[in-house]
């Protein structure tokens, strides 16, 4: 499977406030979450946070379309079912 999330760094909007996140998945987290995120309706994203639903359709709309699609024709859901 892979060693586990790697934090790569943080950058801070102000002293104790992270602002941006730089870190390193395995291919098998990355689909995890993925697979996480298009499970999910854009309600019960807006249940989570505020603006929950924007962020959850960008961030599937990445992990799908930047990762998975150009690799498998099926794309996230063939490369789960190849798991």
């Amino acid at each position: 499977m892979g060693a586990p999330v790697e934090i790569k760094a943080i950058t801070f909007e102000e002293p104790g406030r992270p602002a941006t996140v730089t870190a390193e998945l395995t291919q098998h987290e990355l689909l995890y979450l993925g697979l996480l995120l298009g499970s999910r309706s854009p309600a019960d994203a807006e249940q989570v946070m505020t603006g929950g639903a924007r962020i959850q359709s960008d961030l599937y709309r990445d992990i799908s379309g930047y990762v998975f699609n150009p690799f498998y024709e099926d794309g996230i859901e063939e490369a789960a079912a190849s798991r």
